[in-house]
């Protein structure tokens, strides 16, 4: 029952006066906001500080001060902007400036939710929500000198510091990532000089392996020094795809002439028994002492470690399926192996219990990257995003750009776990990184909301809330209703979509944006139950909230002439309609007949064109072979090599034949997945770096099935010359629609296209007679060691069915 002043004669000494203030029940404090700083005052002491500047910043005027977790909220009407202060007073940083999307000013109210979102009111501009929470998932594309650095080169590898930095491949350079600060910095002691292969840790020797110059090194992990090295020349073994740590402490290299492991004492490379065959992809350890090892061009294997020099092949896994990576649930015993085709569930004999792929819920189907979060649930990277597959009840949760991922398009083998359950994804445009689970709690219930119904074009119910309404009875000429619905929810609006069906008529749900205009036309007389809710597009749930009925009432005929004239009508209809019918099914029957002639020749051309030639070449090359074979085996060999070369090749070009004849329900890949497959298998085994950039939803451009197969066979023949013959170490390939063309360009750094060879090579000539088929234009950039650019312009007219 009394008033007491504090600070007054502070106040009168300062010329201050009180904006705002909260309540920090931590410390038990209240924090005033003034027209010139921040005073703290504590209830029980009765003390106060006054805190005009932090460093070099300065308090001014703070309104509207808040707490928001450990750290303090002001914002000032004259500057324009929110600032953040650490709880104990010693660092700030702003949100926004007048330079961003704050530029204007702030009013109150202002207020904090359940969530820590701070809600405020910008003038002229309605509400605004400011999330002060960490990100579903974090996105790093650049570093201090240079913020785009991975948007355009790209991640490639991961590998941790016992402190739970980060160290990261890009290019040909290495990063560091500091787990506190989140600084990134280069590394460039090790630049220009790495290649392609992973970062490996050694966490027994406490160092990071990777090649460097030539060499298999272990970097110390305290100092960045070169602790060991062993000779790898690329010449010698072929190029690094993977390094392994074995739990004796051996180092397994994988490379494209085989497996190899480190000998310590001698300094130099072994071949491992048993695991010399060609291009192995990826090293999986699992239990047990058990890898299983991927390989570009054949199956899954499953090896016992006998010892650093010896293994036992086991057997195969999942044969004829092209298997990249393999994870182990230690405590349901399963295996989780990601494919060119999808995901699959193994059971402990590494037989097949579930698949996931595009057509049952995955976005996407080529997996690029497999990791099991904490709670062994399946994250996997893919050409389409992130997906993420919950292991106790399947449910299939799919990532895109609105989810902040840095792309839909991530990189082979670039994933990594770290210590304390982080995941890391990298691709194109950078990395992802987020620790499990990613979804906050929701505070929010989604709501269907109806707040306009229009029937022939007109407002009904003027005086009544549309969102009550649960019965339309209308007169048979009112059959065109337009119903305005929207979904509210503060949380994930933008992952929700309005669904409606006739509960009585239709089992599929109709899907539209969450704010949109759901129309009927002409509806016949009848009663519909017209159900509507949203669909959750992230955990792919439905939920119906309203049902409304309409009842359109039938039409009322007085006559019997009516019924006369409608019959007679009716019966003229049918029979003009009938005669109409045939005559349209016999025009249509003939004219299939002509469009199946016509493609039966152009398959009869290609078959005689692309194999005839080769198989009557690998005819007179078998003769001579015979011929030479007691005389001269060495040639003779030759020439059987060049017989096996063109076989392959003859075998590949009739199988991209019959895959752009097969109908799209029958292709296990559609034109993208082929286009990514044919580049990664001509290129993946060689030292070339390569980019892919196809445009969204090729395969609905592209249904002209003579289109499909030239336009692959176009991108295969411009590859395959790429690897043998350009000497090249980088290679872009670019489709996309521009106008009415759809542009390919197939370009690299290599020496060059030779003047001579520009009229008389079969390849160019093959691909040019390819274009002119397509009524498209093919131009050629080139010079001596100055690289090759091949552009493909084809119109759309021409490669849609």
């Amino acid at each position: 029952k009394k008033v007491e002043y504090y600070l007054q004669d502070d106040i009168k000494k300062r010329n201050v006066s009180f904006a705002s203030a909260c309540y920090d029940s931590n410390s038990n404090r209240i924090i005033t906001g003034t027209n010139n700083g921040i005073y703290l005052f504590d209830i029980k002491q009765h003390t106060s500080e006054f805190i005009n500047q932090i460093h070099n910043s300065i308090i001014g005027f703070a309104e509207n001060i808040k707490k928001i977790n450990n750290n303090f909220i002001y914002s000032s009407d004259t500057a324009g902007h929110i600032t953040v202060i650490s709880g104990d007073f010693k660092s700030t940083y702003i949100v926004g400036s007048n330079n961003s999307s704050f530029e204007t000013s702030i009013s109150d109210p202002v207020c904090v939710d359940k969530r820590n979102r701070l809600w405020y009111c910008k003038s002229g501009f309605g509400l605004s929500i400011l999330d002060f929470n960490q990100s579903a998932f974090s996105k790093e594309s650049g570093y201090k000198e240079d913020p785009t650095y991975f948007s355009k080169r790209g991640t490639h590898s991961f590998a941790e510091y016992p402190n739970g930095d980060l160290l990261i491949k890009s290019g040909a350079s290495l990063f560091s990532k500091n787990y506190i600060t989140k600084e990134i910095t280069q590394l460039k002691q090790y630049t220009w000089n790495i290649s392609s292969t992973q970062l490996r840790n050694d966490y027994q020797r406490n160092g990071i392996w990777f090649f460097y110059n030539n060499k298999i090194i272990l970097v110390d992990c305290k100092t960045n020094q070169i602790i060991y090295s062993v000779n790898c020349n690329e010449n010698d073994y072929g190029i690094i795809q993977d390094i392994i740590v074995l739990p004796s402490g051996d180092v397994w290299i994988a490379l494209t002439n085989g497996i190899y492991s480190i000998d310590f004492k001698k300094r130099k490379l072994e071949a491992v028994t048993n695991l010399q065959l060609p291009n192995a992809f990826k090293l999986n350890l699992i239990n047990k002492n058990r890898v299983c090892i991927s390989y570009l061009n054949g199956d899954m294997l499953l090896a016992q470690i006998n010892s650093a020099n010896n293994v036992s092949v086991v057997g195969k896994i999942l044969p004829g399926t092209k298997c990249f990576y393999l994870q182990h649930d230690t405590i349901k015993n399963i295996f989780w192996t990601g494919a060119d085709d999808g995901v699959y569930m193994l059971d402990k004999n590494f037989q097949v219990q579930r698949k996931f792929n595009a057509s049952n819920g995955l976005s996407g189907s080529y997996v690029y990257g497999l990791l099991l979060d904490n709670n062994n649930n399946v994250w996997i990277s893919h050409e389409k995003g992130l997906s993420c597959i919950n292991s106790e009840n399947f449910q299939v949760i799919n990532y895109d750009e609105d989810d902040n991922i840095q792309d839909r398009d991530y990189n082979n083998r670039c994933f990594f776990k770290s210590k304390n359950g982080t995941l890391y994804f990298g691709g194109i445009k950078g990395f992802n990184w987020f620790k499990p689970p990613v979804s906050a709690a929701s505070f929010y219930q989604s709501e269907l909301y109806v707040d306009e119904i229009k029937v022939n074009n007109e407002l009904v119910f003027a005086d009544t809330n549309y969102n009550s309404v649960r019965h339309l009875n209308l007169s048979a000429q009112q059959n065109k209703i337009s119903i305005h619905a929207l979904i509210k929810d503060l949380d994930i609006v933008h992952s929700n979509e309005i669904i409606y069906r006739f509960k009585n008529l239709d089992s599929a749900w109709q899907y539209l944006p969450a704010n949109s205009n759901i129309i009927f036309n002409n509806l016949a007389a009848g009663d519909y139950k017209l159900q509507l809710g949203y669909y959750n597009t992230k955990q792919q749930i439905h939920v119906v909230q309203k049902i409304i009925t309409i009842s359109i009432a039938l039409p009322f005929y007085k006559t019997i002439l009516f019924w006369m004239i409608v019959s007679a009508c009716v019966t003229a209809i049918i029979a003009w309609w009938y005669n109409q019918t045939k005559i349209k099914n016999k025009t249509r029957r003939y004219q299939q007949q002509i469009a199946l002639m016509k493609e039966r020749n152009r398959i009869t051309a290609d078959l005689h064109d692309d194999v005839g030639s080769a198989l009557s070449s690998l005819q007179i090359r078998s003769a001579i072979a015979r011929q030479i074979m007691d005389d001269d085996a060495t040639k003779a060999k030759e020439y059987l090599n060049k017989i096996i070369e063109q076989s392959n090749e003859i075998s590949s070009n009739v199988s991209d034949i019959i895959w752009s004849m097969k109908p799209d329900k029958d292709r296990l890949t559609d034109i993208d997945g082929r286009i990514r497959n044919t580049v990664s298998n001509l290129l993946g085994a060689t030292n070339i770096d390569y980019s892919m950039i196809i445009e969204k939803d090729l395969d609905a451009i592209v249904n002209n099935i003579t289109a499909r197969k030239n336009i692959v066979l176009i991108i295969k023949e411009a590859t395959n010359n790429c690897a043998k013959y350009s000497q090249a170490t980088k290679y872009n390939l670019l489709i996309e629609k521009e106008g009415d063309n759809l542009t390919i360009i197939i370009a690299d750094n290599g020496k060059g296209i030779q003047e001579d060879k520009l009229k008389s090579g079969n390849g160019l000539q093959n691909m040019h007679k390819r274009a002119e088929e397509l009524k498209g234009t093919m131009q050629i950039k080139t010079g001596n060691f100055e690289g090759t650019e091949l552009k493909f312009n084809i119109p759309l007219t021409e490669i849609r069915g």
